[in-house]
């Protein structure tokens, strides 16, 4: 937990900028009565049963040094849909970063293994494999246990409740 309380003590640095990395399933609720508006006196009212529409899945990308973050939402969570997010921000928001210092928890998502794509690679250089985008540079520090202090959500409250 040191390396990453000291990453985050980093100075700011665009060739090299810290990401945090994470996600989070959510279930997709609809009321099953209209919910009442407030009145005069009255707050809104809302029934306490509702019905199940299924699942979703929220990928976060928060930069703690420049308060930036990005949410995407994803129908499930998979190794591909992990490195498909990654690979996107990469290739947009970081194209001329030299190295990318990214912390993320060791969810079996967030592996070395996510970042093969039959054919690619996301960060590297291995026999066989090409790197997704044009770069190679991603250095990973891992929070070993989730909802550790310093982690994503907690640093940026509120980011994947609105």
């Amino acid at each position: 937990m040191e390396e990453v309380l000291d990453v985050y003590q980093r100075p700011l640095d665009r060739r090299r900028p810290v990401v945090c990395l994470d996600e989070k399933p959510v279930q997709l609720l609809a009321d099953v009565r209209q919910p009442l508006p407030p009145s005069p006196g009255q707050p809104a009212r809302q029934d306490y049963e509702y019905k199940r529409e299924g699942t979703a899945n929220l990928f976060v990308a928060f930069e703690p040094l420049t308060n930036w973050r990005q949410i995407q939402v994803t129908r499930q969570r998979t190794r591909l849909d992990f490195a498909a997010f990654l690979t996107e921000r990469v290739e947009k928001r970081y194209r001329q970063a030299e190295k990318i210092i990214l912390v993320m928890d060791n969810l079996n998502t967030h592996s070395p293994a996510s970042l093969y794509v039959p054919g690619r690679r996301l960060h590297g250089h291995r026999a066989g494999t090409q790197p997704i985008g044009r770069r190679s540079g991603l250095a990973v520090h891992c929070r070993w246990r989730p909802h550790q202090a310093q982690e994503t959500l907690s640093i940026n409250p509120g980011a994947m409740n609105h």
